[in-house]
């Protein structure tokens, strides 16, 4: 089975207590966009650590089964059989 990688830039907002923010996505790509383009996900992070909004980002790569992702994007009708008398 092949895989479909997506490149997910999270970031940790700065919390004033434990909790009030869940990790975010900031930006994301898949794995043509990030082999045709590989500074985007890198300038978007340079940039969220610029504003000083979160305590850390990170860019994290997520295999994912190539023909579940398919599936899920275009799901095919149920086939409904049957016997007519």
């Amino acid at each position: 089975m092949s895989t479909y990688s997506v490149y997910i830039l999270f970031g940790q907002r700065t919390c004033r207590y434990e909790g009030e923010y869940a990790p975010e996505v900031i930006a994301a790509a898949d794995e043509f966009c990030h082999e045709d383009n590989p500074d985007y996900l890198n300038g978007e992070k340079e940039k969220a650590d610029k504003t000083k909004e979160f305590d850390r980002t990170i860019i994290v790569k997520v295999d994912l089964p190539f023909d579940t992702v398919v599936a899920t994007v275009n799901p095919k009708p149920p086939e409904i059989t049957g016997t007519i008398a």
